[in-house]
């Protein structure tokens, strides 16, 4: 597993992350009240539960088929990089069954072009059929008695159609009468002649001679006989195109078949560069097709499941910031982001949580995300001095009230929140550090440690800050007691987020003038230093 490069968290971790105003001790009325000044600073409100980090992308690794496990070539704890092989299997049964799926392709190929050339055939046949019907049908039509009445039918025919015409077109000379009487003689002769012509064909006119109604018979079932084969042809065709279907469908059978053996692989090749996490086979064990044969996962990809509170979790968003600290690692923090909201409540002896995921960023897009950071703080350093406004005091002594709240809603333990104070103890004055790699190289992050994520859930930079005890709420108002030359007014100030121990003013005061904290409030100031309202614990990137 590679060397992280961590991130040192510079400025105390505590209930906000901003320079907040500084207390004097100066009082107004005799020792009745103190006075804070307004500052500029930032001011963030974040939700913090603790967890433990688990790596977040991971693969389980199987074979494509069943087989005997030829070698495996990785041991717990590797590191590997992507396309590597990490195991593979005897391909002599696979190279089998390829070589008997490309014969039956063959086969099925073969049987398809018979199928085709036979469609040709059957075609040609047809084409004699209908040629042998024609053949009988004129034999039939040569017979001498048969031939005499087909003529006067046809000159019937002519007549009639020249009547029709003659009548249509007036009559002419003869006029309408004659051609309409005449066109009925024609009719009848027409219908008499047909007659004729059926009972010699049928066999039944006593006109002609027995050896004419032998001949005629002849002829006759032979034009049946062409008529029958001519229809088994046709048949003979569509059988044809029936087979070559279904030599269509076995090509492509085969040839599925073939591609989907060939695109199986007897080896196991890793599908991203990290570290081998579980080996489960050994060399000449049996397998069967799905089998996983080795676990790997990416050691910079971390995440951190987290339990928010019914309360809080109307405040997180899918995407959303925040910020990891892993326990072992005091005074260093990690980027992240909401990856995930459990819609589904865990519910632990009555206490409504919900279970919110948050992928770790890597160290070094941490620092690359905080770099301007710091040059922005450094850039403010040198206009105003190289002085830097003050932080917040924390004072030894019980928990805060948010970290009370978390403890009962089940998202950290005692212990766990007594550490997290231990820490912001430790912290307290400390000065703004350069992150190097010497700061850093000695820290890795491991599946299983203990963490703190604080989900940002709302932020303001640069505004004025006040205490929020020196906010008093007159109807809807917010009004705060100005200290002036000696003299204190009220004064109706317009206000933006709070976290309960500071909050931001964004109209009715300005920077660097002082207002009045009421004794009453005073004396619990700084035990509220941590906050009460809004889960706050940690610096944002």
């Amino acid at each position: 597993m590679r060397v992280f490069k961590v991130i040192m968290a510079i400025l105390i971790a505590g209930i906000i992350a901003v320079p907040v105003a500084s207390c004097a001790s100066k009082s107004n009325t005799a020792s009745e009240n103190q006075v804070a000044t307004v500052q500029r600073g930032n001011l963030t409100i974040d939700i913090a539960a603790s967890g433990n980090l688990a790596l977040s992308r991971t693969a389980d690794l199987a074979f494509d088929m069943a087989g005997t496990v030829q070698e495996v070539l990785v041991k717990e704890g590797d590191s590997i990089t992507q396309g590597q092989v990490l195991a593979s299997l005897d391909t002599s049964d696979w190279d089998k069954q390829l070589k008997t799926l490309q014969k039956q392709l063959v086969t099925a190929q073969r049987n398809l072009t018979s199928a085709e050339r036979q469609i040709g055939a059957k075609e040609l046949a047809v084409r004699q059929a209908e040629l042998n019907l024609r053949t009988a049908e004129d034999n039939v039509k040569q017979i001498a008695d048969v031939k005499a009445v087909q003529d006067q039918i046809e000159a019937a025919e002519q007549s009639l159609k020249t009547a029709q015409m003659m009548l249509v077109q007036g009559g002419g000379s003869l006029g309408t009468f004659y051609w309409s009487s005449l066109i009925v003689t024609i009719q009848e002769n027409l219908a008499q002649l047909r007659q004729n012509l059926k009972g010699i064909l049928s066999g039944t006119s006593l006109s002609v001679s027995s050896d004419v109604a032998l001949q005629v018979a002849k002829s006759q079932l032979q034009v049946e006989q062409s008529q029958r084969a001519l229809e088994d042809a046709r048949l003979a065709v569509e059988d044809a195109q029936l087979a070559k279907e279904d030599a269509e469908q076995a090509v492509e059978d085969a040839q599925s078949a073939l591609d989907e053996e060939k695109s199986l692989s007897p080896i196991i090749k890793a599908t991203f560069a990290g570290f081998v996490t579980e080996v489960n086979v050994k060399g000449g064990d049996e397998v069967k097709k799905g089998t996983v044969a080795v676990q790997i996962a990416d050691p910079d990809k971390f995440e951190a499941n987290i339990l928010v509170s019914e309360m809080d979790i109307p405040q997180v968003k899918v995407g959303g910031t925040a910020v990891v600290e892993v326990e072992t690692m005091s005074g260093l923090s990690l980027s992240a982001n909401v990856t995930h909201i459990s819609p589904t409540a865990t519910i632990q002896q009555g206490v409504v949580n919900y279970k919110v995921t948050v992928e770790v960023k890597s160290l070094e897009i941490t620092l690359q995300e905080r770099q301007p950071a710091r040059a922005n703080i450094s850039s403010d350093n040198i206009s105003s001095g190289g002085q830097q406004p003050a932080t917040p005091q924390i004072t030894p002594g019980e928990l805060p009230d948010r970290l009370k709240q978390a403890v009962a809603a089940g998202q950290m333990t005692q212990e766990q929140a007594e550490n997290i104070m231990k820490q912001m103890q430790q912290r307290q004055g400390t000065q703004q550090v350069p992150v190097t790699t010497a700061t850093t190289e000695n820290f890795q992050l491991r599946q299983g440690m203990t963490v703190t994520v604080s989900i940002i859930v709302q932020q303001a930079s640069n505004v004025l800050l006040v205490p929020s005890t020196a906010i008093t709420q007159q109807g809807t108002k917010s009004v705060v007691k100005v200290s002036k030359d000696g003299a204190i007014e009220e004064r109706e100030i317009k206000t933006g987020i709070s976290d309960s121990q500071y909050t931001e003013v964004t109209s009715g005061l300005s920077e660097g003038e002082k207002v009045v904290i009421p004794k009453a409030t005073a004396s619990t100031s700084t035990t509220q230093q941590q906050g009460r309202g809004g889960s706050q614990f940690f610096f944002g990137p």
